[in-house]
């Protein structure tokens, strides 16, 4: 009974690929646990099949990083938690858009206008008080001349030159 090393090691690399493959292709109805415990019964099955030199070179440390089953198993779960969640918000954004289309007439949530962009003060700055106060006691003594006060005057002298005022 030989036993090819080779042989062995090449089916079970294929069969890694094959499930790596068929993880992203389909999804597997199987839990986690159940996929666990597949792997271990089939690892199991490997060992007594190997001869001792066989168990020697395995027992070698291999020093190229290699994932444990289990982390790719609980990496397996956390993706489809994360595509169950995704489906779950999908469904609500889903609803909600159908609760507003029913019940509101034009809404656009996307589009808004400042209210206050014509307004001459701004809600942000603080105001000045003591400028405020200065231009209370000082306006009325220092008016600025302005074109609307010298039409004034001027309609006011000519009413007066005609004797109508």
């Amino acid at each position: 009974m030989a036993f090819n090393l080779e042989e062995f090691l090449k089916e079970k690399s294929t069969a890694l690929q094959n499930f790596l493959k068929k993880d992203d292709q389909e999804e597997d109805e199987r839990s986690s646990v159940k996929q666990l415990t597949d792997f271990q019964e089939a690892k199991e099955a490997a060992d007594k099949a190997l001869s001792e030199e066989d168990k020697k070179i395995q027992s070698m440390e291999d020093t190229t990083e290699t994932e444990s089953i289990e982390q790719i198993l609980e990496e397996k779960s956390q993706k489809e938690k994360e595509k169950s969640k995704e489906k779950d918000l999908e469904e609500k954004l889903a609803d909600i858009e159908k609760v507003i289309s029913t019940f509101g007439e034009k809404t656009n949530l996307g589009t808004g206008s400042d209210p206050f962009k014509g307004t001459r003060f701004s809600l942000n700055k603080p105001i000045d008080f003591q400028t405020k106060l200065v231009q209370n006691y000082m306006g009325p003594l220092i008016t600025q001349p302005s074109s609307q006060d010298d039409r004034i005057k001027l309609l006011f002298e000519n009413l007066k030159k005609q004797n109508l005022i």
